[in-house]
């Protein structure tokens, strides 16, 4: 993402339907290391408190990417994704670095509307916490 990697999106010209929206297709290029084929539907809008939510983010990571080598190539990211228009509802990304690859692909299967239950977001009966082994072993290495 620094000043010399070049960022650029474009729209493929195709379309196909996703979770039973129309959506078009857009890939979006990092450099040689990095390439998203997207697929964006303007038949779907954010909630006004999730739409608010994802400003706030973003706003909060382009505070954090005004300066140092970074920031050249998230300007250039900010600027070219202003051209696509709609909600993701299938992502796939291909990057690789160092010579190694990394696949992942994610596509909406469904979408219901309304109200989410309360349930959904109950901590499960048989959850147990589990220490982050990382952070102990960070921690025995200072000591």
């Amino acid at each position: 993402m620094g000043g010399a990697t070049a960022v650029d999106s474009r729209k493929l010209g195709t379309t196909r339907k996703v979770a039973g929206y129309s959506c078009d297709e857009w890939m979006v290029t990092i450099g040689e290391f990095s390439k998203t084929r997207e697929c964006l539907t303007t038949e779907l809008q954010f909630s006004a408190h999730a739409w608010d939510a994802y400003k706030e983010y973003a706003e909060s990571m382009q505070a954090m990417t005004q300066r140092g080598p970074m920031a050249k190539g998230m300007a250039q990211m900010r600027e070219k994704s202003k051209e696509m228009k709609g909600f993701p509802l299938a992502t796939t990304t291909s990057v690789t670095i160092m010579g190694r690859s990394s696949n992942t692909s994610r596509e909406v299967t469904d979408i219901k509307r309304g109200p989410i239950p309360v349930s959904v977001w109950a901590i499960p009966a048989d959850y147990t916490r589990v220490d982050n082994p990382m952070a102990k072993a960070l921690q025995s290495k200072s000591k």
